[in-house]
């Protein structure tokens, strides 16, 4: 499902770029001309600065909306905040073994767990990720909202 829903934000993007404002087309080097009778012809392509132009201006325009960009962003924020925290916990409270996690997590990399919300994931993400979840939603009793938008938030970061 998850592939399905990429792909038509993919098709809505190259559709918005096809669409996009003729005065943004105004730097392009390419022309598409139509002789009655003959098919399209396109002569050359447009400029690659062209092109990033209009992706990103069909992408802020076309994408998600201002303010879940803005709640997404802000969700990203405080899961950094958090996992900073928790780092620094880990680093102040850790003496080669540490009594206030189970014997499976004594091994846990804190170097790499730092880096757990950076892209490209590693292998920490997933368990950062639900420790969040869990200190929302549960300890601060947070809603099935807030479970949602935080999971949005970094499926789509």
């Amino acid at each position: 499902m998850r592939h399905v829903l990429r792909f038509r934000r993919l098709a809505l993007q190259f559709s918005s770029l096809m669409a996009a404002k003729k005065g943004l087309y105004s730097g392009a080097s390419t022309t598409t001309t139509k002789v009655p009778g003959k098919k399209k012809t396109r002569s050359a392509t447009s400029s690659l600065k062209t092109l990033q132009q209009i992706k990103e201006s069909s992408r802020a325009e076309h994408g998600r909306p201002k303010r879940t960009r803005e709640n997404y962003a802000g969700y990203i924020e405080r899961g950094k905040a958090f996992l900073e925290g928790l780092v620094t916990e880990r680093r102040e409270n850790f003496n080669g073994v540490d009594d206030n996690l189970d014997s499976l997590d004594n091994n846990i990399d804190i170097d790499m767990m730092e880096k757990a919300f950076d892209n490209p994931p590693n292998k920490y993400s997933v368990m950062v990720l639900e420790l969040y979840l869990v200190q929302k939603c549960l300890t601060e009793k947070r809603g099935k909202s807030t479970a949602a938008g935080i999971q949005g938030a970094f499926a789509d970061y």
